[in-house]
Order: C-alpha cells, then sequence, then structure tokens
C-alpha cells in the first residue's frame, strides 16, 4: 500500500481487550433531606442540576445518592437509577448507572432496609439497592454494586444487605455508601468483610476525609467507595456549594482500575 501523507489524520489505534483497560469511578453523595424538604428551590433545584453536571461532566461509572429527594428527578441520558424509595420510611437510596457502559445482570435489582422492627427498631429505616451489572466495554466482566445507607452503630443489622449481595455474587462487589461508620469504628475492609464475608481479602476504598456533615462542621468520615477488587483508588472530594444546607455531606469520587 502507499505510504501515508506526513498530513495524514492519525489512524485509530487497537484496543485492549481482555482484561485491561477498565477504568471504574463512582460518586458517594448525599445532600440530606433537608435540602429538598425545608429549601426545594433553594437547595433542591440547585442540588439535581449540580448532580446532572456530575453525571455528564465527571465520566462516572455508578453513583449512590443518599436522601435525594427531588420530585420528579429524571436523570440525563445515557443514565438510568434504581430507587428504593418508601419502603425505609423516610429514608432513600439511589443507584445510578451509565446506560451506556453497563446494564444490568442477574435479575431485577434487591432493595431492602438495614433496620427493622425484627432487628429491634421501631420502624423501617437505612435503604440499600444492590444490582448485579455487566460492563459494555469488556466482554464477560460482572460486578455487584450496592449503593447504600447504613445505621448508625449498634443499630439495625448488615444482614439484609449481605444477602442481597449474595444473590448477585460476591466475588467483584463494589460498595458506595454513607456508612455512618467513622473509619476508627470500623475500617473499609471490616465494612467488606461484613457484607461480603466470603470476599474480603484484598479491599480498597476511598481516603479517609470529614464528609459529614455542614449542620456539625465536618467531623465525621462517614462516605466510602469501597471495593474488593481493582487496585489504584484514586479520591476526589467535592466541594461545599454555597447553597448547601443542614445535615449536607461532602460528595466523594473514587476511581480505580478494574
Amino acid at each position: 500500500p502507499p505510504n501515508p501523507s506526513p498530513n495524514a489524520p492519525p489512524q485509530p489505534q487497537p484496543q485492549p481487550s481482555g482484561s485491561a483497560g477498565l477504568q471504574i469511578k463512582a460518586l458517594q453523595w448525599n445532600p440530606h433531606w433537608e435540602c429538598f424538604v425545608q429549601s426545594p428551590s433553594g437547595c433542591g433545584a440547585p442540588a439535581a442540576a449540580e448532580l446532572d453536571r456530575l453525571l455528564t461532566s465527571e465520566n462516572l461509572d455508578f453513583a449512590n445518592l443518599v436522601m435525594f429527594q427531588r420530585q420528579g428527578y429524571s436523570p440525563p441520558a445515557p443514565w438510568a437509577w434504581l430507587q428504593n424509595q418508601g419502603q425505609c420510611s423516610l429514608d432513600t437510596a439511589g443507584l445510578f448507572y451509565d446506560s451506556s457502559k453497563w446494564t444490568p445482570h442477574g435479575g431485577a435489582m434487591v432493595r431492602g432496609c438495614m433496620e427493622a422492627p425484627e432487628f429491634g427498631n421501631a420502624r423501617p429505616d437505612r435503604a440499600f439497592v444492590v444490582q448485579g451489572f455487566r460492563s459494555r466495554q469488556r466482554p464477560g466482566f460482572t460486578v455487584t454494586v450496592a449503593g447504600c445507607h447504613f445505621p448508625h452503630p449498634h443499630r439495625g443489622s448488615s444482614v439484609p444487605l449481605q444477602n442481597a449481595i449474595a444473590h448477585f455474587g460476591n466475588r467483584k462487589v463494589l460498595v458506595i455508601a454513607d456508612t455512618n461508620l467513622r473509619t476508627v469504628e470500623m475500617s473499609s475492609a471490616a465494612i467488606m468483610c461484613m457484607v461480603a464475608p466470603d470476599s474480603c481479602g484484598d479491599v480498597i476504598s476511598t481516603a479517609s476525609s470529614n464528609t459529614c456533615c455542614l449542620a456539625g462542621g465536618f467531623m465525621y468520615d462517614f462516605d466510602r467507595v469501597i471495593a474488593n477488587f481493582g487496585s489504584g483508588m484514586q479520591t476526589k472530594f467535592l466541594q461545599v456549594p454555597s447553597w448547601a444546607i443542614g445535615a449536607f455531606h461532602k460528595g466523594v469520587i473514587g476511581t480505580f482500575e478494574a
């Protein structure tokens, strides 16, 4: 064939196949209920706009939004939203995924509450959503993703979440959560062992930083992205916007190689 012109555009390079080249990026964010109930226009509307911005500009794969209670909200395409609303009293969890990168796998999502009367609690509370996903970019790669709002210490039970994760498989698990636990109380590895006890030997996590809460002066490092696979976890903490109110949490983004 003739030699290419020196001014010819660069030719596309072969893409890696098999196990190479898959990066996963996940957001954990709890704007808290006050943002949507006490100030739906002053905080709820800009929070929804900020979520749109994050979903469309951060190249995310997954996001867990806790207490995101914006009525009528729909994520921008190609994002889809698996919701747990109304099952755990007023608490909510929403697991977002980029449908151009991932497709649900292993059956319908499992929703539940980690506080319930059978665990000695007055009412159902502390929502979670779990779903298996198959990668559209790496054939055959599957992961179980859990978007969670954990109870405070010594309340409720992790058993419903553990069972939901086991339903989809716990070999590769991504937990995106407001853990309501300080790192000194429970490490990310210990949290993974609590929810995926057979697959917690090699755990990576976002860095510790006080993400909770605005009203209390950010004293607690509750929000985390945790995985029992992959390497090279990088952490990005989001700035607190001027419109935030109440027990607003800082968002955290974890990025790692799968």
